[in-house]
């Protein structure tokens, strides 16, 4: 019999393996979305240290990146406000509700789709 991911991972780790998710995702498209305009080395470097550097690249570069994916949704914004929300409560050891852990993979699973 299978056991489910609550009986053998914590919550926190739940949401850090979401959080490494997140990153890998929102790598991806910051990488494709800037992969034909000349952007610093400092930006990239920014992408590529961790998930609160590849945030902060998309918010205070949000217009230019709407403009190079042709895009003009708020959606991808107002879900990072949530990631980082969940990342900085992880990096600071806060606890997690499986409420909380519910709606992150429920947002998760939106995002994906």
């Amino acid at each position: 019999m299978m056991k489910s991911v609550l009986q053998t991972h914590s919550l926190r780790q739940i949401v850090g393996q979401l959080l490494d998710n997140c990153y890998e995702v929102l790598k991806a498209f910051l990488e494709q979305a800037i992969q034909h305009d000349e952007v610093s080395q400092d930006n990239i470097i920014q992408i590529n240290k961790d998930l609160m550097g590849a945030i902060s690249f998309y918010i205070s570069n949000y217009e230019f990146i709407q403009e190079q994916t042709h895009s003009n949704s708020k959606f991808l914004r107002n879900l990072l406000f949530e990631v980082k929300h969940y990342r900085n409560n992880w990096a600071h050891s806060k606890d997690f509700t499986i409420r909380e852990v519910h709606r992150f993979i429920k947002q998760k699973i939106i995002q994906n789709s």
